[in-house]
């Protein structure tokens, strides 16, 4: 299992892990140059974010990953992390205004940038949202015959908190 997040909190290299193991200096130093002359030969020069990902993708596939939790950056359509295929679910958290310069100046036209994550069969969960925000996100799943899933944070239990985690029941 590959966990993919950004950014870090602590350390770079704990936005690649496999099994909960972050990439060792080894490991992406070698990755790292295998992907360099790739992106050197673009002309159109990938962006930092561009190149971590593709580092991440190269890193899981080397170690062989079943499944990948992969965070997107800004989210949406034109985030590098999309162009992986169906995935098992599109989660999208709470619509705000972030990168409003890149994603839109609006709820719902960040909520239309975001579901560019969406793909055809998949399916997508969502938190709730204002109406016109969900309605976005209907649109959207309705476009591409996705299925759309609304987290139900009521049913939530807390089990247990700490520093490295919390474990909490979803009722089932």
């Amino acid at each position: 299992t590959g966990l993919y997040t950004s950014p870090y909190i602590l350390r770079f290299h704990e936005r690649m892990q496999v099994d909960g193991r972050e990439i060792t200096d080894q490991e992406l130093s070698e990755v790292t140059a295998f992907v360099r002359p790739h992106a050197e030969a673009m002309a159109d020069h990938p962006t930092e974010f561009e190149l971590v990902s593709c580092i991440a993708f190269e890193f899981f596939a080397r170690a062989g990953c079943d499944i990948v939790v992969l965070e997107v950056g800004m989210g949406g359509e034109l985030d590098s992390t999309n162009v992986i295929g169906t995935p098992e679910a599109a989660v999208i958290t709470n619509i705000g205004l972030d990168h409003t310069e890149y994603l839109g100046g609006t709820l719902e036209e960040i909520a239309s940038a975001k579901a560019g994550i969406i793909k055809p069969g998949g399916t997508a969960v969502i938190y709730r949202e204002a109406p016109s925000v969900e309605a976005v996100f209907e649109e959207k799943c309705r476009a591409v015959g996705a299925r759309l899933m609304r987290a139900d944070f009521d049913s939530l239990r807390p089990v247990r908190r700490s520093l490295e985690g919390q474990v909490f029941d979803a009722g089932g």
